[in-house]
């Protein structure tokens, strides 16, 4: 075993050396040439790969399998004009047999836009399936396909409504641009390729990086790159970067750094950064619950989960216990414990046998964008999304041409309201494929129509809880401007209604100086809306974005929402016998129109009812019958319904007059002894 591991350990150390200097393959001997072109393999780099396969190739031309293999190798470093050919003359030796380069000969037809041809390969291919030796090619498999040749087929009838371009030169130049991350509509962060990159690795030497944060500003022109120092996009000494995101709140910025393992692997990692008074803190590495030792962990998203102090950090990694090849992760943030818990798999409902990579969660739609291999594609890797979080997904849906092509797409962002986004593709920017490929570069789309409703409105609070309890008027006056209270710097959360009983959190903004807010939102679907302020006895209200015909704009004007009344509301009509503690049925009646409705109403409050006698009688007799009266109204709540948990009962007897006994010559005042004689509650808190 230990000189097995000494020979793959050398293999993977020399794979960068001898493909620098292509003469000296020939000099190899064949287990050198194999042995070398399966450390590539193993390591995942089809460039060094494709260098290797080529000289066995050269050697054994008539090895069915090393064709297949170079193929492959072709597939992977995007040089389809040779896998073609390559799959073509493997299969048309022997139609019959060589069912393996058939099935990649139609994947490559797909990339090329001949759909017709890849589906009737892909029709013999469903029936012959058990006979293909790579038992990753299964009749599921084939049938995704299939089902991407007619989504191919049918896009050519498609009425298209977004307007796709490449960016310009100062971004998309030789090298391949990756990870753009929307910071506003004027300017974006992305990774690529810097000029002073190494040409080659060797693994004897410390590690040297290519990859690079860059920024992205529009100008009248065009949009202008540069390279960036700026926190917390931070370009790391010993490592590669260039991609990232910023957590909800913006107070967290994840980014993946990246090396070369001393046996040639590729491993990222995901750091985080923290806004701390202004500062941005260097980047860490997460702990073992995210990033593993031995695997990549890369290209973080963040998502919302149903409670504000808890987002979820999808990531992509090619660690064990995944659905096959790379997998889309997750591990959930407490922002209160500030832990992470341990990472798991998103589940089949959204991983499949092939990859899936660059996750982008849209917040105002609670959707999980990213680009797979494995779904049905137009091509090779096409963008999707999934409506759900975590585990729970609902089918994944491509998102269509003119964004996705029979080419790679990936890296899928878009601003608030939908209008403008930015994807990374490597499809050719004339429309024909030459004898290579572009490398990856970003594109923009631009939405012709508005896809997302725009709501906004202005938060006031006013105190206008007695008013509605003790006369209910149906129609308020409306309030001067001079008597608003706005709900200015309040934290306002929107919340998707999905149905009766549950809804979706998406995200947060913050009302202005007055009061005033705007959030993006689907059209079609029905909204709740919350303020985070303790004053408030309504704290949220209903937003609908249905049946809105062609409008995408709400205009609330102002909202006027409920306070918690800062003192005691006397309930009228509260009697009792002479010198009796039970309710009379009017006073029952009373209670059941009144505070009983508010408490079902504002189910919760916590409240004190409480009893008051005037000065008549002893005052300790008088304390007792002001106690046993109060606590009769809770029984009498209780039994309508209402859960003990959420009254308390408190008699205060003569103690707090609200009007005086006597007029000031000392003669009886009757009209202020009623007042006396009342019966009251205050709201406690909410829960």
């Amino acid at each position: 075993m230990g000189k097995i591991l000494t020979l793959f350990l050398f293999l993977g150390a020399t794979v960068w050396a001898h493909a620098q200097h292509s003469d000296s393959l020939s000099v190899l001997k064949d287990w050198q040439v194999k042995g070398l072109a399966e450390s590539a393999r193993r390591i995942n780099d089809p460039f060094q790969t494709k260098i290797y396969l080529e000289e066995w190739y050269r050697r054994h031309p008539e090895s069915r399998k090393a064709a297949v293999q170079l193929g492959k190798a072709y597939l992977k470093t995007r040089e389809y004009r040779k896998a073609e050919a390559l799959f073509e003359k493997t299969y048309q030796e022997d139609p019959r047999q060589h069912l393996e380069a058939q099935y990649y000969l139609a994947q490559t037809q797909k990339i090329f836009g001949q759909y017709e041809e890849a589906l009737e390969h892909f029709h013999i291919l469903r029936a012959r399936y058990r006979r293909i030796g790579d038992r990753s090619i299964n009749r599921d498999r084939i049938d995704r396909e299939m089902e991407g040749c007619l989504l191919g087929i049918a896009a050519r009838d498609t009425v298209v409504t977004t307007e796709v371009y490449p960016l310009g030169a100062s971004i998309n130049q030789e090298s391949m641009t990756f990870g753009p991350l929307l910071i506003s509509d004027e300017e974006f962060i992305y990774g690529t390729i810097t000029d002073d990159s190494p040409s080659a690795i060797h693994l004897d030497q410390p590690y040297a990086p290519s990859r690079q944060f860059f920024k992205a500003q529009k100008t009248e022109e065009d949009w202008q790159g540069n390279r960036t120092t700026e926190a917390p996009f931070t370009n790391a000494e010993l490592f590669d970067t260039g991609r990232g995101t910023f957590s909800v709140d913006m107070q967290r910025f994840y980014s993946t750094q990246c090396f070369i393992d001393h046996k040639g692997k590729r491993i990222c990692h995901i750091y985080v950064s923290h806004l701390t008074e202004g500062t941005w803190s260097a980047p860490q590495a997460l702990d073992k619950n995210v990033n593993h030792p031995r695997y990549t962990s890369a290209q973080p998203a963040v998502g919302t989960l149903f409670n504000t102090s808890m987002e979820v950090l999808y990531f992509v990694s090619d660690r064990p216990g995944g659905a096959g090849g790379m997998d889309i992760w997750f591990s959930v943030y407490n922002k209160r414990n500030e832990q992470y818990k341990k990472a798991e798999n998103a589940g089949v409902f959204i991983n499949t046998s092939g990859d899936e990579v660059t996750p982008f969660f849209d917040l105002p739609s609670h959707r999980l964008y990213f680009s797979s291999n494995g779904w049905p594609a137009y091509g090779g890797f096409d963008i999707f999304y999934a409506s759900g979080s975590m585990v729970t997904w609902d089918p994944p849906v491509n998102i269509g041409v003119p964004v996705n092509s029979s080419f790679d797409d990936l890296d899928y962002v878009k601003n608030w309201s939908g209008q403008f986004g930015l994807f990374v593709t490597n499809r050719p920017k004339t429309g024909r494929v030459t004898a290579g490929t572009s490398p990856d570069h970003i594109f923009a789309f631009k939405e012709t129509e508005s896809p997302r409703v725009l709501i906004t409105g202005q938060l006031i609070k006013e105190d206008r809880f007695a008013e509605e309890l003790l006369d209910k008027r149906l129609v308020r006056p409306m309030l001067a401007d001079s008597l608003k209270d706005v709900l200015s710097h309040k934290t306002v959360s929107i919340e998707m209604i999905k149905n009766s009983e549950s809804s979706v959190f998406l995200h947060e903004v913050t009302t202005n100086e007055d009061g005033r807010f705007e959030v993006w939102v689907d059209p079609g679907m029905d909204y709740k809306i919350s303020v985070a302020d303790t004053s408030l006895l309504e704290r949220s209200f209903s937003v609908s974005t249905r049946n809105m015909d062609d409008e995408k704009t709400v205009e609330m004007e102002t909202v006027s929402l409920n306070t918690i009344p800062q003192k005691a509301i006397v309930i009228d009509n509260i009697y009792y016998e002479f010198d009796r503690t039970e309710l009379t049925q009017e006073a029952k009646a009373a209670l059941d129109t009144t505070l009983y409705e508010t408490l079902i109403k504002y189910p919760h409050i916590q409240v004190e009812i409480s009893a008051h006698t005037d000065n008549k009688g002893n005052a300790s007799y008088n304390q007792r019958l002001s106690e046993q009266r109060a606590a009769n109204v809770v029984k009498h709540l209780v039994a309508a319904g209402i859960s003990r948990s959420r009254l308390s009962a408190k008699g205060y007897g003569q103690d707090r007059p609200i009007a005086p006994n006597q007029h000031p010559d000392g003669s009886d005042n009757p009209e202020g002894r009623q007042q006396n004689r009342r019966t009251e509650f205050t709201i406690l808190s909410m829960d």
